[in-house]
């Protein structure tokens, strides 16, 4: 446990200052009471209900972080080639959800992020996204869709136990882009992040792909359930037998 003590109930705003916070205070208490009544504060000082819009963004990075650290154990242990990634990946997210705790609502009648012109100081925090990291998401993409047969039909989840939770991972990331679209008409966020984690999605279904395939599992494809699936030749044998 290396969270920092803090009147917010949300993970990521009681670790993000863990270093400054903690050189030289050690011992302290990993619980508060301030979010006893259901309120969490923000990096702004501004107290909402713990089912407040950001506070649902800042969940869903942090179940999205968890489902990928574990899907990285997972991974490791099979020597897959993504772990790393996916480490640095998380620490995407950290920094992320650190801006998202500081945004500020855009002012009545102002303009939204995309209509500030670049000539201007940007409204959302500093979030550490950058065009960059979201290239190098879609880099990482193509390199691993070049090892993969041609995508023809729909896949469903699963494909193994690493292919399976790295879908599970990428359903949570759309949910995770879903509560960010949900801030950007009263909030000042820094569009990077909802492009990095749009991208993210894609990248998780490249390698949940990768995964099931590096595992000798066999990819589940989508089969129409209107149309009648023929029995599999054992068992119109065993129909023979029994007759």
């Amino acid at each position: 446990m290396w969270h920092q003590q803090s009147s917010s109930g949300s993970p990521f705003i009681k670790q993000f200052n863990f270093e400054n916070v903690c050189r030289g205070q050690r011992g302290m208490k990993i619980y508060t009471r301030t979010g006893d009544r259901g309120t969490s504060a923000t990096f702004t000082g501004t107290r909402h209900p713990k089912d407040h819009e950001i506070f649902e963004a800042l969940g869903n990075i942090d179940e999205l972080s968890a489902h990928i650290g574990l899907a990285r154990e997972v991974g490791c242990a099979r020597k897959h080639q993504y772990c790393e990634q996916l480490e640095r990946i998380q620490c995407l997210l950290q920094d992320a959800a650190s801006a998202i705790a500081q945004v500020q609502p855009l002012p009545s009648g102002g303009l939204s992020p995309e209509e500030t012109s670049s000539d201007q100081s940007s409204p959302w925090p500093s979030s550490g996204v950058n065009a960059s990291h979201i290239q190098e998401l879609e880099a990482w993409i193509d390199e691993y869709s070049e090892t993969l047969p041609p995508l023809r039909n729909f896949i469903l989840p699963g494909g193994g136990e690493a292919g399976a939770g790295l879908h599970v991972t990428r359903a949570v990331c759309r949910r995770a882009e879903r509560s960010l679209v949900a801030l950007k008409p009263a909030y000042a966020l820094d569009p990077n992040i909802n492009k990095y984690i749009n991208r993210l999605s894609d990248f998780l279904f490249t390698i949940a792909r990768y995964a099931s395939i590096a595992d000798n599992c066999k990819e589940v494809i989508y089969i129409n359930p209107a149309k009648p699936k023929k029995a599999p030749p054992c068992a119109e044998s065993q129909k023979l037998t029994d007759a």
